[in-house]
């Protein structure tokens, strides 16, 4: 399973998932204003415009020849012009199968992709909410985004925040994996995500379906269930250990208020002004602090999400195939590069990721970095924990990110030839290490200098 590690420092933190489908290809796209059977048209009825244009796609499409690319990519953009998107995708994937880097094609299959809703799924839903109903013995709700239904029990408003949030993911991802050959393939069933508003649920769900006690991870990603799950933070261990720190000045408050009141019974007004004065000013920090402490949860849960729906979208679209045998960093790494968003709301590999770039430049100044060609084979921990895992995510974010600003062909290159494996097999080690070599050269030794002089380069602490 891909999980997120909490941590007072960084945010999120995910293990790789082991089992799973193979993801599907999106073969057709429904909806729009024209229906899935052209052939059900014939003669159109007067002033039926959607029916003309029906017959008038058919007419130039008929009339293209087998080779005519650019007439096709033509006709695709005439249909999606008229909302005809079953016919404009069916026309773009044409140009597609006959010239794979056509990227006005593949940019109307995103234009596409926008327009038209998936299709709701009663069945699913109903399905979640019986599971987990018989699972905790109350009612979970769920609600649909564009591409992400979530079953919950928190608020709705908390729902709702992390549906907006997955859709800022699905955008990012999309972006950032559309390359020159490699792309994601659109989805055609919304993603299955299970939020939990208490931390114990969470875990109770974790050990009955994946077998694994995840006291240290705030979320995971399963390969094996394709579904996403998290808590809300607020009931985290974080979250606690700042409600019991904060208990005692609380107390101390209330004292203050009675010793106030005592005071001014009493006639003792001068010292009511000095017990006044530090009631304020106690008052005063406990608001920041409490303000401090929520703007912290709502990045934490920000943070974890984006990581989760990185692992589950690339699983999914195709960037990723499920059961291959992926380096630990290089999953993680990629799902570290969504976690944070800048403050012209950008998240993706191209960015960097502040709470791991300041790690960084603390394991770098301990000597703690390892060397790349050790890295690039490191075998999955023994133990999972949060210790282990936080120093092979940083590095692993590190190294994505690295690769993917200096060698984006290269980036294509590795996940095309991770993608080509056989699902369920293990690689060797010396398999490993020649495919990173493949896809961005056998001078190791350059590169891992390269790639430390890029790290120094990266900011120590997090902008203010």
């Amino acid at each position: 399973m891909n999980s997120c590690v909490t941590t007072a420092r960084l945010l999120t933190i995910a293990l790789l998932a082991t089992c799973a489908i193979v993801p599907p290809v999106r073969a057709q796209i429904v909806g729009g204003r024209i229906g899935d059977s052209p052939a059900a048209a014939t003669k159109p009825l007067p002033n039926d415009s959607a029916a003309q244009d029906l017959v008038e796609f058919l007419r130039k499409r008929d009339s293209l020849k087998p080779d005519d690319l650019p007439g096709r990519l033509a006709l695709a953009q005439w249909a999606f012009s008229r909302q005809m998107y079953t016919q404009a995708a069916a026309s773009a994937r044409e140009v597609l199968d006959g010239d794979a880097d056509n990227r006005a094609a593949y940019t109307l299959l995103r234009q596409v992709d926008d327009a038209v809703q998936l299709p709701l799924e009663p069945t699913t839903e109903a399905a979640l909410k019986s599971e987990f109903k018989h699972r905790f013995n109350r009612n979970f709700s769920t609600r649909n985004s564009r591409h992400f239904v979530l079953c919950y029990d928190t608020s709705d408003s908390f729902a709702a925040q992390r549906g907006a949030a997955l859709e800022k993911s699905y955008d990012a991802f999309m972006a950032y994996f559309t390359m020159n050959k490699l792309r994601p393939n659109f989805l055609e069933h919304r993603l299955v995500v299970i939020l939990f508003q208490n931390r114990a649920d969470y875990l109770t769900y974790a050990r009955d379906t994946e077998g694994a006690d995840l006291q240290w991870a705030a979320g995971f990603y399963s390969q094996r269930s394709n579904r996403s799950a998290f808590y809300d933070d607020s009931t985290g261990p974080e979250a606690q250990d700042a409600a019991k720190s904060l208990a005692k000045y609380r107390t101390r408050l209330q004292q203050l208020n009675t010793q106030i009141d005592a005071a001014n019974a009493h006639g003792n007004h001068a010292q009511a002004n000095q017990l006044a004065a530090e009631r304020n000013y106690l008052a005063d920090a406990l608001g920041k602090v409490d303000n401090q402490n929520g703007n912290t949860l709502s990045q934490m849960n920000a943070s974890k999400t984006a990581h989760e729906a990185a692992h589950q979208l690339a699983f999914n679209t195709g960037i990723q195939k499920r059961l291959v045998d992926y380096p630990l960093w290089f999953s993680e790494g990629l799902a570290c590069s969504f976690e944070f968003e800048d403050r012209m709301n950008r998240r993706g590999p191209a960015l960097i990721n502040p709470g791991r770039s300041e790690l960084v430049h603390e394991l770098m100044a301990a000597d703690k970095l390892m060397p790349l060609d050790k890295f690039i084979i490191n075998p999955r921990p023994a133990e999972m924990n949060e210790d282990t895992l936080t120093i092979v995510y940083a590095e692993g974010w590190a190294l994505f990110h690295f690769l993917y600003r200096t060698n984006r062909v290269g980036m294509e290159k590795y996940l095309a030839a991770y993608n080509a494996e056989k699902p369920l097999t293990a690689l060797p080690l010396t398999e490993q290490h020649k495919l990173f070599t493949d896809a961005f050269g056998n001078d190791l030794q350059t590169l891992d200098s390269q790639f430390k002089a890029y790290l120094k380069t990266l900011p120590a602490k997090p902008a203010p």
